[in-house]
């Protein structure tokens, strides 16, 4: 009788032992398995099961508890561990009856999921405006794009300003040379110019007002034939002005309709003549200032015929720089087009003019806020 209610208490001790969780020790190593609490008793628990029942009899509420219990259970049956994995990782019942994280964490993550393109600024987005296209000002992450300023829900987006850049083929003219013997006209490229326009009204183009030349650049390579003399010149050389960092720019000027005309760019008395050279260029906020010229002239003709032109036979360096008037331009927005008309270009030779031309085509088009540490 003795041996038979030592039975009893042993079996109800157990059924405690599960129900509770708090048997076993803090090793539970009593079934010779590496897991604690009631896990043990079934002898098939693992750690994720008995973490399970320990994460349940530390939380408060007895709904939770016989939620542990039933795990407990059903590891103790040896069905397997996944139930008890699942209840502690998949419903988040212990950490919900604890300290409500879970519940928190959700509620977080409902609050800072923001939709970009609804035209509602949420949570860390910039701006909106009602789509998720790139380039206009409001990009597809709803953040404002360099140059560009956005107001309201939806955003109405404008550009501060303008960078155009053209690809440009020249014509570079050599003229009143000794009987003409030189005289020839000569296509040269490629060439660069990029030019800072201000926005036009409804901010999202360019338009008249103030304009910035930020970068001029031709290669010039040719050969000239000279038969009456006998020979040839062959020029290689490279024309640049710009670009600079900050992008303060080489030339200021003014856009009307389709018309660039440059601010005041002062010239000698003897511009137009052959005697015209950098040493007689002027300074004004107009002229390209630095504009660089340098490369080789190679003259093949006789002493007498190079000297013309006031070069030695052979190979004669170029490296000067002044600063250069230009001519109006005309600038096609709409088509995307640039083109300046016959400018002179200054020379050594005191006995020709140089001139020069261009035109071009549009090959970029950014919004660029201008730099505000300019004079």
């Amino acid at each position: 009788m003795m041996q038979r209610s030592l039975l009893c208490g042993w079996a109800a001790l157990a059924v405690t032992c599960v129900a509770l969780g708090a048997c076993g020790g803090g090793d539970g190593t009593s079934n010779g398995e590496t897991s604690g609490g009631g896990a043990g008793l079934g002898g098939s628990g693992t750690e994720a099961g008995a973490t399970n029942i320990a994460g349940a009899t530390s939380a408060a509420g007895a709904t939770n508890i016989a939620g542990a219990a039933n795990a407990g259970a059903t590891n103790a049956a040896g069905t397997g561990n996944e139930a008890g994995v699942t209840n502690a990782a998949g419903t988040g019942n212990e950490a919900g009856a604890g300290d409500g994280g879970g519940a928190d964490s959700g509620a977080a993550g409902a609050n800072s999921s923001a939709i970009c393109g609804n035209g509602v600024i949420e949570d860390d987005e910039a701006c909106d405006d009602g789509q998720t296209a790139n380039e206009d000002g409001c990009d597809s992450s709803c953040q404002l794009e360099p140059g560009w300023d956005c107001a309201d829900e939806p955003s109405t987006c404008t550009c501060e300003s303008w960078v155009l850049s053209f690809d440009l083929t020249g014509q570079f003219e050599i003229a009143d040379t000794f009987l003409g013997a030189g005289d020839g006209t000569f296509t040269v490229s490629p060439g660069t110019l990029t030019l800072r326009l201000e926005s036009g009204p409804s901010g999202l183009e360019p338009g008249d007002g103030a304009v910035v030349l930020l970068e001029y650049a031709m290669h010039q390579e040719f050969d000239q034939d000279i038969p009456l003399l006998g020979g040839q010149v062959q020029t290689n050389v490279d024309a640049t002005a710009g670009p600079d960092e900050p992008a303060c720019g080489r030339a200021t000027g003014s856009l009307s309709g389709s018309t660039l005309t440059w601010d005041a760019c002062p010239t000698s008395d003897n511009y137009g003549q052959t005697d015209w050279s950098p040493d007689d260029a002027l300074a004004g906020p107009g002229c390209v200032r630095g504009y660089h010229s340098e490369g080789m002239v190679v003259c093949t003709s006789s002493e007498t015929g190079c000297s013309q032109g006031n070069l030695v036979r052979g190979d004669n360096p170029q490296d000067d720089t002044w600063d250069q008037p230009f001519g109006e331009l005309t600038i096609d927005l709409e088509n995307g087009t640039v083109a300046m008309g016959r400018t002179q270009i200054p020379n050594r030779a005191d006995s020709s003019t140089t001139w020069l031309s261009f035109s071009g085509t549009e090959a970029s088009r950014t919004c660029e806020a201008a730099p505000a540490n300019c004079d």
